[in-house]
């Protein structure tokens, strides 16, 4: 699922990164699609900063939180292997990093989606095995007692009437 996620997450940065415009004030902003502007169950979070540390643009899902502080001097090099971190208010996100150029300056360019629902799945998919492993164990349990029973009963009643003709 992981996998998945951070394959998403790498063509999501691609994606933006072609979404980016200058405003004639010099400022960046994300140009989306129609139909995410107001879609509030989008998953995909968005910071750019500037090499100075400088927040340039942040999503408005992301209330004003950051992904994360300025950026390390390694992360406006080179691009970062998605992490898994978890905002103030507690949202878990994946979270990957890119430099990208943008005319004549860098930008640090971060994108993240809500792994809430894969851990959701992962608890249910835990919780399932906690109940049906046990319970299936239990089943065949009873299964291959009730199985033997009935195959060495033929050798049970065998042995019951020898041991009665002594």
């Amino acid at each position: 699922m992981r996998e998945e996620l951070d394959h998403n997450l790498l063509e999501d940065m691609e994606t933006v990164e072609g979404q980016i415009a200058t405003e004639p004030d010099g400022s960046l902003t994300l140009r989306l699609h129609h139909d995410e502007e107001g879609d509030q169950g989008f998953d995909r979070f968005v910071e750019i900063w500037s090499r100075e540390g400088k927040v340039l643009y942040r999503t408005p899902q992301l209330e004003g939180q950051a992904l994360g502080g300025p950026p390390s001097p390694e992360e406006a090099k080179e691009d970062v292997a998605p992490v898994s971190e978890r905002l103030p208010s507690g949202l878990r996100v994946r979270l990957a990093s890119s430099p990208h150029h943008f005319g004549d300056r860098t930008v640090v360019l971060r994108v993240a989606h809500n792994e809430e629902k894969m851990w959701r799945e992962l608890r249910e998919f835990g919780v399932v095995l906690l109940i049906g492993l046990p319970l299936g164990v239990l089943l065949a349990g009873f299964g291959g007692y009730a199985l033997a029973r009935k195959a060495l009963a033929p050798i049970g009643a065998m042995s019951w009437g020898d041991s009665q003709q002594y």
